[in-house]
């Protein structure tokens, strides 16, 4: 007969059992676990380890495109760009809240490259007329009764892009350009009057004054003598993009298609992507591209932060004196990096 005392050794061994399986089972699978997660964690390392030697290279060859591209500035507008606009009169429009840096550099290299620079017009974010005060200095500005902001910006970017063209139209005039021995071409005359295109262009920095007076733009970087200048055959660059303290949509847009009205095309509009921007590039430029009238008017470029698209301002600006218009840069849209126009003569 089975006792007792056999139950209850029987009993334990069977539970001694248990517990030795459920540990020497839990223990393997705990090494287990231990030899998968050592492995992750050294493919993690590897994968990090391989990401920072490829962010280290990328750094190098953006080090080295950068001092590339220092070089071609250096070099490159004297070998490459000069006299491209010699004689060709540019302003620039830029809206507020720009990159300053490319769009500084832009003017230079315009300025190195021989054209007659009138200025750069920055528009203000005060054309979002927020304000009575704005709606109110915009009326008196414009002669306009009505409180409606759009109509107010839309009548200006009008009677702006009326201005603009009537002396991108024009052409200089020998007493515009050459006056008589021993006249003084700022003083006035009874014998010369005036020719079209130095009235037309003496309107246009009149209504631009005005406009920086009520604090709507910043006319800035005007020459000595500009006053009087014949800005005739007038071409225009206008800069926006990432940045923009007034959405584009309020005015340069309508600007920009009131400009279509012209003889001949005679803008050029530009944008730069900063290093690291969140904003994509053709931002600015690629509504222009997308639109069916403004692509044939109006000449773009997508990467000003470039010496490259600096160059091609430049080349775009001189096909713009007869009449050619083309799209450059790397965004979507762009034709090519640069125009294959000829190496000099502005005019």
């Amino acid at each position: 007969m089975i006792n007792f005392r056999y139950h209850l050794v029987s009993l334990v061994a069977v539970f001694l059992a248990l517990a030795i399986g459920i540990v020497a089972g839990s223990t393997v699978i705990k090494e287990s676990l231990l030899d998968q997660t050592q492995q992750n964690l050294d493919r993690a390392e590897k994968n990090l380890q391989d990401l920072e030697n490829t962010n280290s290279a990328m750094r190098s060859q953006l080090d080295e495109l950068n001092q590339r591209d220092q070089a071609l500035d250096r070099a490159g507008v004297t070998d490459f760009l000069q006299a491209r606009l010699e004689g060709v009169p540019v302003l620039m429009l830029k809206v507020d809240g720009v990159d300053d840096g490319p769009t500084t550099a832009l003017r230079q290299t315009i300025l190195a490259a021989g054209a007659d620079y009138a200025g750069t017009v920055t528009v203000t974010d005060r054309l979002g007329l927020g304000t009575s005060a704005d709606v109110s200095a915009l009326q008196t500005i414009l002669g306009q009764a009505t409180l409606d902001p759009t109509v107010l910006r839309t009548v200006l970017s009008a009677r702006l892009a009326t201005l603009v063209t009537s002396v991108a139209d024009s052409r200089p005039t020998l007493d515009a350009r050459t006056p008589a021995a021993g006249v003084d071409p700022t003083e006035p005359t009874t014998t010369v009057p005036p020719s079209g295109s130095r009235l037309a262009s003496i309107q246009l920095r009149d209504f631009l004054n005005d406009l920086d007076d009520a604090g709507f733009v910043k006319f800035t970087d005007q020459p000595d003598g500009a006053a009087t200048a014949d800005l005739a055959a007038l071409r225009l660059v206008v800069v926006s993009g990432a940045g923009a303290k007034i959405d584009n949509s309020l005015f340069v847009y309508p600007f920009l298609q009131h400009l279509v009205g012209g003889a001949v095309p005679a803008t050029l509009a530009v944008e730069s992507t900063k290093q690291g921007s969140e904003v994509e590039r053709g931002s600015f430029v690629g509504a222009i591209r997308n639109d069916g009238s403004l692509n044939e008017h109006v000449s773009t470029v997508d990467d000003a932060e470039w010496f490259v698209g600096r160059a091609a301002a430049v080349m775009a600006l001189q096909d713009l004196v007869t009449g050619t218009v083309g799209h450059f840069g790397v965004g979507q849209g762009a034709s090519d990096l640069l125009p294959t126009s000829a190496p000099s003569g502005g005019r």
